[in-house]
């Protein structure tokens, strides 16, 4: 948010985030850029051992974002997209997760 506002960038439309178990630290300091108005897209990999190493997990990241208002959609590994309501901390190293803000 700090970065954004002191460039006087342009509002985000998609964001690709990717930072090896520091997810829910990028994500609280783009509240601002995260819950403003406008359609947001996000690309969020997920990665259990590196969150869990961080002290947080997938379904956390996951409960922050529902909160704020997107809605989770996994990305296959063959490319398809599905709705998920929740992320299986058993099956979710390294997976991609696209989630999307109206």
């Amino acid at each position: 948010d700090d970065f954004l506002e002191a460039t006087a960038a342009p509002p985000v439309d998609f964001i690709k985030i990717d930072v090896e178990g520091n997810e829910l630290a990028v994500i609280k300091g783009a509240t601002q850029t995260l819950t403003a108005p406008g359609r947001r897209q996000l690309i969020v990999e997920i990665n259990e051992v590196c969150l869990r190493a961080h002290g947080t997990s997938g379904a956390e990241v996951n409960s922050l974002l529902h909160e704020m208002g997107y809605k989770c959609f996994r990305i296959r590994r063959n490319g398809t997209i599905i709705h998920s309501s929740s992320i299986d901390s058993e099956k979710t190293d390294n997976r991609n997760f696209y989630y999307v803000k109206n």
